[in-house]
């Protein structure tokens, strides 16, 4: 790695120990602040990996920027959950992060010819899940119901097509790829949920799955 590489890679460390300290000692302002570097500055750090393989990366980096910074945007208006407009720009952010990675990954459509019962199977599946989701997250308005389910069926369309890689070119980079987007329907399917619910370290827990996911999906383009 490259001196730069290596700045970012330290302040990544310093900024999770700062939050995980903040978290201990229940500073919630510095906990707040803290938690807003790690994700973005790996983000860049997988720009800057990406960037020794141009020219052929270059619609990779140009996605996955645009990646990183709704993936900032949806951390930042999180923080503000409370307020209905931070609500609703977060919902809007973590759906463009998955509309990036979707145009990302939907050449994998162009490389395998999807059989029709993995389509119908598939499709089925998440389906039913949404509907499971919904149910357990009990009654919201008209208007939440949409958004959350525009939410659950986009993540569900990158896992899909992580699905599709994992069975027809199984290699590490479709592992990596599979658990990210699993992880990331995994996290809107507890937001669902627990939306309403008074749980103790639930942001937490969501901000951890939100971490995880990402950077599972951004690094798996790395071992292609």
């Amino acid at each position: 790695m490259t001196l730069i590489n290596w700045i970012f890679f330290g302040s990544i460390i310093l900024f999770t120990g700062i939050y995980v300290f903040s978290s201990i000692f229940k500073k919630k302002n510095i906990r707040r602040i803290s938690s807003c570097f790690p994700l973005p500055l790996t983000g860049i750090l997988n720009i800057q990996f990406l960037m020794n393989r141009l020219p052929d990366s270059k619609h990779i980096i140009f996605l996955t920027i645009g990646s990183v910074f709704f993936i900032s945007l949806t951390h930042f208006f999180y923080l503000f959950k409370e307020k209905n407009w931070g609500r609703k720009l977060c919902k809007l952010s973590f759906f463009m992060i998955t509309f990036c990675w979707i145009q990302l990954y939907k050449s994998v459509l162009y490389i395998i010819d999807v059989p029709l019962w993995f389509i119908i199977l598939s499709s089925s599946i998440y389906f039913v899940l949404l509907l499971a989701v919904l149910i357990f997250g009990g009654k919201k308005s008209f208007s939440s119901y949409l958004s959350f389910s525009c939410l659950f069926l986009s993540s569900a369309l990158l896992n899909c097509f992580s699905l599709v890689y994992l069975f027809f070119i199984p290699d590490i980079q479709s592992v990596l790829f599979f658990a990210g987007t699993l992880l990331s329907l995994a996290t809107i399917a507890f937001y669902i949920i627990f939306d309403d619910k008074k749980l103790k370290f639930k942001n937490q827990f969501v901000l951890i799955l939100f971490v995880i996911s990402e950077c599972s999906i951004m690094y798996s383009n790395l071992l292609n």
